[in-house]
């Protein structure tokens, strides 16, 4: 987890499907804002319960992250699973981060 006292956070819900990885990805590699890419992974659980083949096997989202920083050697990547279906989750996300 990042700490909101290390700057400025960025949260991106969303952040295990296409579009809110290459989002994080772009956010936390062109700034210095700590991006916390936030997701239940519903998405994983569905395509198992399924038995589907998905076209491009995506790294669970602690091995992109390390990637990342093992890459472009930055650590203000982070992940955080939850559902935001459920209020209080939001309002502990809001608080603990305090997005800008």
């Amino acid at each position: 987890m990042i700490s909101s006292m290390e700057g400025k956070n960025l949260l991106i819900f969303g952040g295990d499907g296409y579009l809110g990885w290459t989002l994080g990805l772009a956010f936390a590699n062109r700034t210095d804002f700590n991006v916390i890419l936030v997701d239940n992974l519903v998405k994983r659980e569905w395509e198992k319960e399924a038995k589907a083949k998905v076209l491009v096997p995506f790294a669970l989202p602690e091995e992109r992250i390390a990637a990342y920083q093992e890459i472009f050697k930055k650590h203000n990547l982070s992940f955080e699973k939850a559902d935001l279906l459920e209020y209080e989750t939001i309002v502990n996300l809001i608080k603990n981060y305090e997005p800008y």
